[in-house]
């Protein structure tokens, strides 16, 4: 992990001083998510932050010396939460060289459907969305955004590019191959931010329901194969004989 998004250590008093539990902790870092979703970074003080996780203003400087400290350890906490999921998924993405382009097509497919998956099945507020949506538009303090963006969306985005550029018989740098691959994770990561906007009735969990999920799937897999048959198409027609 970047050594500026490493989470606080915390100090040892000789005497006295805030409890040490990880539950206070994790309980002021999600009231910083909440409250910097909704509000941004600026626009949120320690002392909102306090009054939502209900201890007093110095706890937070006691587990985070800063406001800035504190939403390093806010970023930090949402990778660690998205690795274990994150590792097994990119996994799929290491198609063997010798794989043909229907495999990368249908692998692509398959890492889109855990990707919605994960998205509609995950019960996260609409602060936490917001949080994630601040982070994608490069706001924060420092290079917090950056060190979020290359942990979880870059490690998405290069996986995705892998195949797109074997679809599209293009190197990974190329322009194109990286324009189509924003184009196909984009239309997964619209329901990320705007979730409970499409879908204002959710269930108890408030995840979208089983039904639903299977609709957008199909839809998603439907746009997604009409846009990597073309690329396919293209790069054949355009292959000398």
């Amino acid at each position: 992990m970047p050594k500026s998004m490493q989470p606080k250590r915390l100090r040892h008093p000789s005497s006295g001083g805030y409890a040490r539990g990880s539950e206070t902790r994790q309980r002021i870092i999600d009231s910083a998510i909440e409250l910097f979703g909704e509000s941004g970074y600026e626009s949120t003080s320690t002392r909102q932050i306090a009054k939502k996780a209900g201890v007093n203003p110095p706890a937070l400087q006691y587990y985070f010396d800063n406001k800035e400290g504190l939403y390093i350890a806010c970023t930090a906490s949402l990778v660690e939460e998205n690795q274990a999921w994150l590792q097994p998924f990119l996994a799929r993405t290491l198609v063997k060289d010798s794989a043909d382009t229907d495999t990368c097509i249908e692998t692509l497919c398959q890492m889109l459907d855990s990707l919605l998956e994960r998205i509609l099945s995950k019960n996260a507020t609409s602060g936490q969305r917001l949080f994630y949506a601040r982070m994608r538009l490069g706001q924060g303090p420092g290079k917090t955004a950056e060190d979020f963006s290359n942990k979880l969306f870059g490690q998405l985005f290069s996986g995705a590019v892998k195949l797109v550029a074997r679809i599209c018989d293009s190197p990974m740098d190329d322009e194109m191959v990286q324009l189509r691959t924003l184009s196909l994770l984009g239309q997964v990561t619209t329901f990320h931010v705007l979730r409970h906007t499409l879908f204002p009735t959710l269930t108890e969990t408030g995840s979208v329901t089983a039904e639903k999920k299977e609709m957008i799937k199909k839809c998603i897999r439907e746009q997604s194969l009409t846009l990597m048959h073309s690329w396919r198409k293209a790069s054949e027609k355009s292959s000398p004989h």
